[in-house]
């Protein structure tokens, strides 16, 4: 690529990505994921601190029309990035650009939003938010933004995410606008966190740091998700993303402190302690039991630590909060997918069976076979790259939940996008197209009978993968 296109490349995926952000802002005042009254009329004065009039139809148009500019822009500046040229003064522009618009936007693509607010607010009423539902709340706007199924539901998190749902609510005020925004700012110090570490965890390993931030906190799948939906599991990829630097840097007790760390907002972060001690453990034989101790009582110490801090006990480990993630059964998942498919087909054939205990079953085998893919990838593991393997368990683990939403597959692409896997299409799709699985109110966008063509391509990628060498590919170069 000439460089002298560069400039000019650059511009036009920052304006491009910047008109999409702006639109999404706007036309989510109309289509937006929007509180709404216990009488079904959008707030008591605004749907947002700042609105657009027109008709819902008009809405939508627009809407999806700054999403498609907003990957527009993104694909422009991954030219840029695959020429080496993507800098810090470009990819910083591009996150305060196409950032900005979203964080002071209406929530879009989630609800969940509404339920940090309403859980820092019950923290800081003085309740634990670990036994407390927003229910207690009782006619509180916010109340009416949370997705009907977690009304009744307390704080699934740990303890790091609690304090910071309970330390913005106090930023937020009382104007539920403020809230919402104040809410989002751990998502958007995980997402400066990821773009400070992952372009030197990426030089580290030797592949292209504008690449691995191209795919990660500059992709349609981050941006949507953390400055516009504000999930919190952009805190805990920010601090996973700095147990990785430590550890491939040789700070092994700081890299299990700092996963432990980012484990107390969502469990999914030990992979990136798990595997590499499982590569240290086939090759350190003779220090394994030191290694075992010392890394148990880092992780216990570091989780009782922050657990006290916080205030709240330990509830968050309890199984009733565990289990709270599996309550909802989505056909983006590929096992509810695949049980209701199996069901339907069972249908035809006159048998009576219940569409929920197939579900049921197949949720149940493809935990299995997740749980036996990544004993195979830590079999793997001993001669190939770690942080390669952990990103790839990592979305082995999203893919094989019971409820699989697309903000899930951020934890292994923060990861596989400072790995050599980077060059890979298929890393660029998973990094953008699964917005689409979520409409803009938050809901599965797949409903109805959309099982009947998921399944068969689900069927097919998967022949596909196993009838090829991909499947070791996919691993990388063996190390010694």
């Amino acid at each position: 690529m000439r460089i002298s296109r560069q400039p000019a490349l650059k511009s036009l995926g920052l304006g491009l990505g910047l008109a999409g952000s702006l639109l999404l802002a706007l036309f989510g005042t109309v289509v937006g994921a929007l509180a709404l009254s216990n009488d079904g009329v959008r707030g008591t004065t605004k749907a947002w601190w700042f609105e657009l009039h027109c008709s819902h139809s008009t809405g939508v148009v627009g809407f999806y029309c700054g999403l498609g500019l907003l990957v527009a822009g993104w694909l422009v500046l991954g030219e840029v990035a695959r020429g080496g040229f993507l800098g810090p003064r470009t990819w910083w522009t591009a996150l305060v650009v196409w950032g900005t618009p979203l964080v002071l936007g209406p929530p879009l693509f989630s609800r969940d939003l509404y339920s940090y607010v309403a859980q820092g607010m019950i923290a800081k009423a003085g309740h634990n938010p670990y036994t407390t539902s927003p229910q207690i709340l009782g006619s509180d706007p916010v109340v009416a933004g949370i997705a009907s199924v977690w009304r009744h539901t307390p704080a699934p998190y740990g303890p790091v995410a609690a304090l910071g749902t309970e330390a913005t609510a106090h930023l937020g005020g009382s104007s539920l606008f403020t809230q919402v925004i104040a809410a989002r700012l751990p998502a958007v110090v995980g997402m400066v966190m990821v773009a400070l570490l992952l372009p030197r965890l990426a030089r580290r390993v030797g592949v292209n740091p504008g690449s691995a931030l191209w795919l990660s906190v500059l992709s349609p799948l981050f941006i949507i998700s953390f400055f516009a939906s504000g999930h919190n599991d952009a805190l805990m990829l920010g601090v996973m993303v700095g147990a990785a630097l430590a550890i491939t840097g040789g700070h092994w007790l700081l890299g299990v402190g700092l996963g432990t760390a980012a484990a107390t907002v969502k469990l999914p972060a030990l992979g990136v302690i798990g595997v590499p001690l499982v590569q240290r453990l086939w090759r350190e034989r003779d220090h394994r039991v030191r290694l075992l101790l010392t890394t148990a009582l880092t992780m216990v110490g570091t989780a009782g630590v922050l657990t006290l801090v916080a205030r709240f006990g330990f509830g968050w480990l309890s199984p009733s909060a565990l289990s709270i993630p599996t309550q909802l059964r989505t056909l983006a998942t590929p096992s509810v997918a695949f049980g209701t498919f199996l069901a339907a087909c069972l249908h035809g054939l006159g048998l009576t069976v219940s569409t929920h205990q197939v579900v049921s079953v197949t949720r149940v085998l493809l935990s299995v076979g997740s749980v036996g893919i990544i004993l195979w990838l830590l079999a793997e593991v001993r001669r190939r790259n770690s942080l390669r393997i952990t990103g790839i368990a990592l979305l082995v683990v999203a893919l094989g939940s019971p409820t699989l939403w697309p903000w899930y597959l951020t934890w292994g692409l923060v990861l596989l996008a400072a790995t050599s896997a980077q060059r890979s299409r298929g890393l660029a799709v998973a990094a953008s197209a699964p917005v689409l699985l979520v409409g803009a109110q938050g809901t599965p966008a797949l409903t109805g009978h959309s099982y009947l063509w998921i399944v068969p391509l689900l069927l097919a990628g998967v022949t596909w993968l196993l009838r090829s060498p991909r499947p070791l590919a996919l691993l990388g170069d063996q190390i010694d």
